[in-house]
């Protein structure tokens, strides 16, 4: 019987990356051929973690850069963290969601086949309304995204926004690109069946989850909910 791959997998503990992450880990959880070791960044929380992240908002930096050094800090404890990790787990691969955490692990690809995998670019996000004043400090982020990105075995995306960025901004050949949907454990989030008299009585519900409204869509769906979703 062949031995499966052994698979260390860091996720972010940020929203909906944190639920990526677990979704994934869920999916894998039964799977014949891989082996998952679950990690969240938090789980690598010590006191030197705390040291560097209470660099991040000090007032000797300017604000526009608090964004790259917030990413810095942030790999760099998952870095230790993995680091400390290689040798009493041994695993094969080492899988890191998303890069934001993973930007100082460029390194431990000489140690294993490292993967990453992502909701973003900076190169994409650089072009958004919302972080047109920005430029500069994405400009910084996609050039360490691209050290990361030139020594992965794989990066994933979770839609074709990504992954075309990959190609496009970033030059990683098809070969190296994957295109990574997210999964839903569809026992957990089953909706409950409506009653029998609610659907005639109720009018539609929706709603919006995200922590920018005008960057997430949320402005997109007011303007659709204004004209009607009937066509």
């Amino acid at each position: 019987m062949t031995k499966p791959v052994t698979v260390l997998s860091v996720g972010s503990p940020i929203l909906g990356n944190a639920v990526y992450h677990a979704n994934l880990c869920t999916s894998l959880a039964g799977s014949a051929s891989v082996s998952v070791i679950p990690r969240s960044v938090n789980d690598y929380w010590d006191f030197r973690a705390k040291l560097l992240f209470a660099t991040i908002a000090s007032p000797r930096f300017g604000a526009k850069s608090y964004r790259v050094r917030a990413e810095w800090v942030m790999s760099e404890v998952a870095r230790r963290g993995i680091q400390r990790e290689l040798t009493a787990l041994n695993p094969d691969v080492i899988h890191c969601h998303t890069q934001a955490h993973a930007l100082r692990c460029h390194r431990l690809a000489r140690k294993r086949p490292l993967v990453v995998s992502g909701d973003a670019t900076a190169h994409r996000l650089r072009r958004l309304p919302a972080y047109a004043k920005q430029n500069e400090v994405f400009e910084k982020i996609a050039g360490m995204e691209a050290r990361l990105f030139g020594v992965c075995e794989q990066v994933g995306g979770v839609s074709r926004w990504v992954t075309d960025s990959l190609q496009s901004d970033y030059g990683l050949p098809p070969a190296r690109v994957r295109l990574c949907s997210p999964c839903v454990d569809t026992e957990f989030f089953a909706p409950r069946p409506p009653a029998p008299t609610s659907l005639a009585k109720s009018k539609l519900r929706i709603v919006f989850v995200g922590n920018d409204l005008e960057r997430k869509g949320g402005k997109l769906l007011l303007a659709a909910m204004e004209v009607g979703l009937s066509s």
